[in-house]
C-alpha cells in the first residue's frame, strides 16, 4: 500500500521532499546510535579486562583504582584493547569471555548480540561508502550497491531496503548496547533492570538485507513504469562518468580531477 506521505514519483527528478527528509534524520540517528554503542564496546572491554586482571575476578568491572585495578593495570587494557576497530571488538570481547570461563549460556548470549552487530556494521559500511539511492515500486525503497568496488562484474549486488529496515537497525544497537552492559557487568541488577525496561531482551527487529543481483533490482524499476528518479548530484556524476575527454594526455573522464595543469 503506498504511502500518502510518499507518493509515487511523476517524473525522473521527482523526489518526495518528505521522504528525502525522512531518510536523512533516519539514517543520521542510525549513524549516531551506531557510533556509540561502538564507543561503547570499548568501554565494556576496557572494564570488562580492567576487572578480570583486578581481585574482583567475579564481577570484572572495578569502577577505579580504588577497587583493585592499578594504574599499571589500566595501562595495560589500554595498549591491549585501544584504538580497536568494531569487528575486533566484538571478536576480542567473545574472547574474554570464553578465556573468563563465563558459562556457555552467557558465551552464547554475547555471540548472539554481537552477530546482529556484525549485520548492522554490513549496512552501515555499505552505506556509508556507498550511500543509497531510492527508487519506487508500488512503495518506496533504497539500494546501495558494490559495483564500484568489486573487481569483477558477476561478484556485484544489490541490497535493498526500506526505512523501517534503518529504524529496525537503531532500535537493535540500543538493545545491543544494553545486552552486552548485562553480561559484563553481571553483579549489577540496576543495569539488567535497566536493559529490561527498554526491551533489551526482545527479538531483533532488523533482518538481515539479503544482497540481490544489480539486474534484478533495474528490472523492479522498469517493471514498475515509474522512472527511477536522480539528484542533482547523481546526474553530474552520471553526466560525468559517461563522457571520457582527452586533451592531448592519457584518456581521462570528465569527472576526474586533472593533476598536472593545475586543475
Amino acid at each position: 500500500m503506498t504511502n500518502p506521505k510518499y507518493p509515487p514519483p511523476k517524473d525522473s527528478s521527482d523526489w518526495p521532499e518528505a521522504l528525502i527528509q525522512d531518510y536523512h534524520t533516519i539514517f543520521g540517528e542510525f549513524l549516531q546510535t551506531y557510533a556509540t554503542v561502538e564507543s561503547g564496546l570499548l568501554f565494556l572491554i576496557d572494564r570488562y579486562a580492567g576487572g578480570l586482571l583486578a581481585d574482583d575476578i567475579n564481577s570484572g568491572t572495578p569502577p577505579s583504582e580504588v577497587w583493585g585495578r592499578t594504574k599499571v593495570q589500566m595501562d595495560i587494557v589500554r595498549a591491549l584493547v585501544g584504538s580497536k576497530r568494531s569487528d575486533q571488538i566484538s571478536e576480542t570481547i567473545k574472547l574474554l569471555f570464553r578465556v573468563a570461563k563465563r558459562s556457555n549460556d552467557d558465551q552464547e548470549f554475547v555471540n548472539d548480540a554481537l552477530s546482529q552487530f556484525s549485520h548492522i556494521r554490513f549496512m552501515r559500511d555499505r552505506l556509508v561508502h556507498s550511500g543509497s539511492t531510492p527508487f519506487y515500486d508500488n512503495g518506496w525503497f533504497f539500494h546501495t550497491a558494490n559495483s564500484l568496488e568489486v573487481k569483477e562484474r558477476v561478484k556485484a549486488r544489490d541490497y535493498v531496503f526500506k526505512l523501517h529496515d534503518l529504524k529496525n537497525m537503531t532500535t537493535d544497537l540500543i538493545s545491543i548496547r544494553l545486552r552486552l552492559a548485562a553480561a559484563t557487568v553481571n553483579d549489577n541488577p540496576g543495569i539488567v533492570a535497566l536493559a529490561k525496561e527498554h526491551n533489551a531482551f526482545q527479538p531483533w527487529l532488523y533482518k538481515q538485507v539479503q544482497p540481490v543481483d544489480p539486474d534484478h533490482t533495474q528490472k523492479r524499476i522498469r517493471e514498475s513504469h515509474h522512472p527511477l528518479p536522480q539528484s542533482p548530484l547523481g546526474a553530474a556524476l552520471s553526466i560525468a562518468m559517461s563522457y571520457p575527454v582527452t586533451d592531448g594526455g592519457p584518456l581521462m573522464y570528465a569527472g576526474e580531477r586533472r593533476t598536472d595543469a593545475g586543475g
